[in-house]
């Protein structure tokens, strides 16, 4: 099994047609269909419900690699926490890999690229059970969902690591051309203030195309920012039009987040009127 985050594991097709990873649904939907004393990863419940070999051990691998594991002394928070994981997990990889076909509308390499359709399955679930898809029984949007409105906006820059360069792409499925600009800024992970940002000159995003907007060394980039490490930092961007953002924003990680220095524990609240 590989690492998801790895952009090179990834075919270039002229369409793809099927892709995707696991997840399970919230606790809330499976709650429904349980009783306490299946709420626990490992139990038969959730060895029952799993019908891919090996599947839930699978999740559990890809989403060991980047996250820190749950580590709760409280069974039912623990088992809630493990199923957020795996859907955190699958968001991060359907976009990445949805991301890397994207970019390859525009390029081709020993005949393989210009993949001009990309389709992750699975939409919909059939029952409360782990799927690969992006809206659970009953009609509950999983994290991936949220994703994939901005990863399959009409207009959206994406970025990819390649021997210690960031190169960020422009995608447009827009049939007219685009004036644009992008704006790169860096974080600590410890502040919402921007240690740097750049903001390119005016470019042209041709219709119905992919190509390079941005290339610069991380090694350059970090040191311009006050030569703070990958592990404390991360990137965003985003597209501008006559001013104003266009599309969504972006980020890209410049280590694994189980490595990430300097975040704080969060103490959100939400309330409904």
């Amino acid at each position: 099994m590989t690492d998801c985050w790895n952009w090179t594991s990834y075919p270039k097709p002229r369409l793809a047609s099927e892709y995707g990873f696991q997840s399970w649904p919230s606790f809330s939907t499976i709650r429904k269909v349980s009783a306490p004393e299946h709420w626990s990863y490992s139990s038969n419940f959730s060895g029952h419900r799993q019908h891919h070999d090996s599947g839930n051990e699978q999740m559990m691998f890809q989403a060991s690699l980047h996250y820190k594991m749950p580590m709760n002394m409280d069974p039912l928070k623990q088992y809630y926490d493990t199923l957020y994981l795996t859907q955190v997990m699958q968001a991060q990889c359907v976009k990445l890999q949805t991301e890397f076909y994207r970019r390859s509308r525009g390029e081709i390499v020993n005949g393989e690229g210009l993949t001009m359709g990309a389709l992750y399955w699975q939409l919909n679930d059939i029952w409360q059970a782990p799927s690969w898809s992006s809206i659970e029984y009953g009609g509950k949007w999983k994290m991936l969902h949220y994703y994939a409105k901005d990863f399959f906006a009409p207009v959206a820059a994406s970025a990819v690591e390649d021997n210690n360069t960031l190169t960020i792409y422009g995608v447009s499925d827009l049939l007219t051309d685009c004036s644009l600009k992008l704006t790169i800024k860096v974080y600590r992970w410890d502040s919402l203030v921007p240690v740097c940002e750049r903001v390119t000159d005016e470019f042209v995003l041709d219709a119905s195309s992919s190509r390079v907007i941005y290339k610069e060394s991380v090694t350059e980039l970090l040191n311009r920012c006050g030569n703070i490490s990958r592990q404390h930092s991360v990137v965003v961007f985003y597209l501008l039009h006559n001013g104003n953002l266009f599309g969504s924003k972006n980020w890209h990680y410049l280590s694994s987040l189980k490595d990430a220095q300097g975040l704080i524990k969060s103490n959100i609240t939400v309330s409904t009127t």
